[in-house]
C-alpha cells in the first residue's frame, strides 16, 4: 500500500496544505487539499473519498474537487456520516454560494454519491476493507483503518484529543497516521480544541501499547506551523522514551505500508 500525504498542516500557504491523504492514488481521506494539492489528472483518478468530520480544514476542497469532476463528467463515492453530509451541504454547498454536489448540479446526476458510514462495521470501499473508529474531538469524528488486499493496514485518526489511545486499540495498524497540533506547553489549549500535544500523544501511544502489546510506525500530521520546530523536538524525545518510530509528515511525503 502506498500512502501520499497531500496536506500535513493546520494551515494553508503556498507551501503548506490542509490535511488530505491519498492511498494508491485512488482512495482519498479528507479533503483539505484534495484539489489544491493534486493535478487535474490526479483528481480524476480518485474513486472514493473518506471524510473524518466536517471541520473546514478537512473539507475545504470539496467544492473545487466536485466542480472539476463535474467538468469531466465523473462521479465519486463520498463516505461519511449523515451529519457530515448535512453540514457540508448546508454550509459549503448552500444555495446562492455554490453547487451541492451531493444532489447535482444536474437533477438526478449527483457528482458525489453519498455512502453513509457509522462506527463498528467493516466497509468494502473499492478494493479496500475500511474500519471506521470513533475518536474524541469537538465534533463527532471517525478515524479509518484501511486494509488492502495484501493485508497491510494503515490507521488515520483524523483530529483527536486526549484519551484517543484506547480508541485506536480497536484497530491493529502497521502504520498510524495521527495528529499533533500544539507543543506540550499548550497541552491544555490543545485539549480544549480536541487536539494532541506531544505529551498527550505519548499518553495515547502508551495506552495503545498496553492494550495491543506493540507500537506501529507513527506519522504525525496537522501540525501548527507556528510551533512546528518545538513540536518536532518534543516528538523526538517521545520516540526515544517509547522506543518507537515517530516521523513528522510533510506535503508530498510518500509512505509504503
Amino acid at each position: 500500500m502506498q500512502v501520499r500525504i497531500v496536506g500535513a498542516h493546520q494551515a494553508e500557504t503556498s507551501q503548506l496544505r490542509f490535511t488530505t491523504l491519498l492511498i494508491d492514488e485512488r482512495l482519498a481521506i479528507d479533503a483539505g487539499s484534495l484539489a489544491s494539492g493534486l493535478s487535474l489528472a490526479e483528481q480524476l483518478a480518485v474513486e472514493n473519498v473518506l471524510l473524518t468530520h466536517q471541520h473546514w480544514d478537512h473539507v475545504k476542497d470539496l467544492g473545487a474537487f466536485g466542480y472539476n469532476l463535474f467538468g469531466a463528467g465523473q462521479a465519486v463515492t463520498v463516505c461519511c456520516t449523515d451529519e457530515v453530509r448535512e453540514v457540508v451541504s448546508r454550509q459549503l454547498f448552500s444555495s446562492g454560494f455554490w453547487m451541492d454536489f451531493f444532489t447535482g448540479p444536474l437533477v438526478g446526476r449527483p457528482v458525489f454519491l453519498h455512502r453513509k458510514v457509522a462506527p463498528g462495521g467493516v466497509l468494502a470501499v473499492g478494493e479496500y476493507r475500511v474500519l471506521p473508529i470513533t475518536v474524541p474531538h469537538t465534533v463527532p469524528t471517525l478515524g479509518y483503518q484501511v486494509t488492502d488486499a495484501a493485508g497491510r493496514r494503515v490507521l488515520y485518526s483524523g483530529d483527536n484529543g486526549p484519551g484517543c489511545g484506547a480508541y485506536w486499540a480497536v484497530a491493529e495498524p502497521h502504520v498510524l497516521i495521527t495528529e499533533c497540533t500544539m507543543p506540550t506547553a499548550m497541552t491544555e489549549d490543545a485539549a480544549a480544541h480536541g487536539h494532541l500535544s506531544p505529551a498527550t500523544l505519548e499518553e495515547a501511544l502508551a495506552a495503545f501499547l498496553r492494550q495491543r502489546g506493540y507500537l506501529p510506525r507513527v506519522v504525525v500530521v496537522h501540525l501548527n506551523p507556528f510551533h512546528e520546530d518545538q513540536i518536532r523536538a518534543e516528538l523526538g524525545d517521545v520516540a526515544r522514551r517509547l522506543g518507537c518510530v515517530i516521523d513528522v509528515g510533510r506535503e508530498g511525503m510518500a509512505l509504503t505500508v
